[in-house]
């Protein structure tokens, strides 16, 4: 019989939001720090930002997603993160299909590693007032590679993503190797996601790891009081459910392509939480269409950006928010939706070359389990993915709203702004 080997990759992401009072708001009033980028990065930017769109586009369509939690939580920060990595370990082949997928180009897998390094640095200090945590580790079967990595892959690893490489026998102590990603996980996440596998598969060839953990309060001027509103769900039926609300002029409320959009910031404000509330008759999926083709992602941030910044716009002294208390836990399988993103045959019989011989015949399940609670003392959200391997039209123009109130579906995406990069998205459809 053929067994089919296996290489699991296992990617932890998480936001944390912490709550603060007023006693112990800290002085949060100092401007963002912005990421400078080059034109080559911008662009590599810009196709992260697609990325992002095109997998919450795909998530949200994907019946088999649907069926299980009509809401979705996902990071296609770290789903971008962990395919990165595994681009620099398999054969051209496989590394031309996922760097397709992420729309970088094929032949420069440099340029998407220095990018990737210069994000994770930039990321972790834009915002001395968050604390943003990014960790990757790799853990291999010594039983296939005798312990001889590739030494290409292994200091691309170690450059770029400050990979640390564990090796060890899986199938003589397969339960003190699942023990140690366990604790990893756990450290790297100030013990919020501390298991991320319940056993080693001795036919596993490799586990990838990656850790995103940020923490931060709500800017300065953003003090959230509960309330209680009516919330009108996909299906119809309507519930009188927790709020929160918020009167302040560090809220940017517009209206723009049959949609409600506010951004609400955090820290010192280069990190923000922007939900979008599509209209009567438009889809989400429309809605996540449009942003690619005809308003994009980085134009609402510049539109919010303006709104902000205009001292004649006639809500500039203050803008109202009001939306849900939200707890949502998510399971989501990846594999069909990544594979109808990209090619059908990405995560099947992949070649991988992270050791002195390739492998051959490997085979990538993924899946990511989430979740998020927000109240009016913040956001806390986790996020772990487990991948087992065995315009021609112009821009319409925003009119700026004083007031939103997300009472009926919306998505929700939690972003830096100075590069726009999506770490964390969401789609609200029912609340209980």
């Amino acid at each position: 019989m053929h067994i089919m080997k296996k290489i699991s990759i296992v990617c932890i992401c998480m936001f944390l939001l912490a709550g603060c009072s007023k006693d112990n708001i800290p002085n949060n009033n100092q401007e963002p720090i912005s990421i400078t980028l080059t034109k080559a990065e911008e662009n590599i930017a810009q196709s992260e930002i697609n990325f992002s769109l095109r997998l919450l586009q795909a998530l949200e369509k994907d019946e088999d997603v649907y069926k299980t939690d009509p809401n979705i939580f996902v990071s296609p920060y770290s789903v971008n993160a962990v395919l990165s990595i595994l681009a620099n370990g398999v054969t051209d082949n496989t590394a031309e299909k996922i760097y397709n997928l992420l729309g970088y180009d094929k032949n420069d897998t440099e340029s998407a590693n220095t990018y990737y390094s210069l994000m994770n640095k930039s990321l972790m200090t834009t915002d001395p007032h968050s604390s943003l945590s990014l960790a990757n580790s790799m853990w291999y079967n010594t039983a296939y590679t005798n312990g001889n990595i590739n030494p290409n892959f292994e200091s691309a690893g170690k450059k770029y993503y400050n990979l640390l490489i564990n090796g060890d026998n899986f199938k003589q102590n397969g339960n003190s190797v699942k023990d140690n990603i366990n604790t990893w996980s756990s450290k790297n996440t100030d013990g919020q996601i501390g298991k991320v596998i319940d056993r080693v598969d001795p036919n596993t060839v490799v586990y990838f790891l990656n850790s995103v953990l940020f923490k931060s309060p709500w800017k300065n001027g953003v003090s959230f009081k509960d309330t209680n509103s009516l919330f009108y769900s996909y299906n119809g039926t309507q519930k009188n459910i927790k709020m929160i609300k918020a009167k302040t002029r560090s809220v940017v409320v517009i209206d723009i392509y049959d949609m409600s959009c506010v951004k609400i910031p955090f820290g010192n404000g280069s990190f923000s939480f922007i939900a979008m509330m599509p209209k009567d008759g438009m889809t989400f999926e429309t809605a996540l269409d449009a942003m690619q083709k005809e308003v994009t992602f980085t134009d609402l941030n510049r539109f919010f950006n303006d709104a902000l910044e205009d001292k004649y716009n006639p809500f500039y002294t203050e803008s109202e928010v009001m939306m849900p208390n939200i707890n949502i836990e998510s399971k989501i399988d990846m594999v069909n939706t990544i594979n109808k993103m990209g090619d059908n045959s990405l995560f099947d019989n992949i070649e991988l070359n992270i050791f002195n011989k390739t492998l051959r015949g490997m085979n990538v399940n993924f899946c990511q389990r989430s979740k998020i609670e927000l109240n009016k003392d913040g956001v806390r959200a986790t996020a772990v993915s487990t991948g087992e391997v065995g315009v021609t039209d112009p821009n319409p123009f925003p009119e700026v709203k004083g007031k939103i109130v997300l009472d009926h579906p919306y998505m929700f995406f939690i972003s830096e702004n100075s590069t726009n990069t999506i770490l964390f998205a969401g789609v609200v459809r029912i609340l209980n």
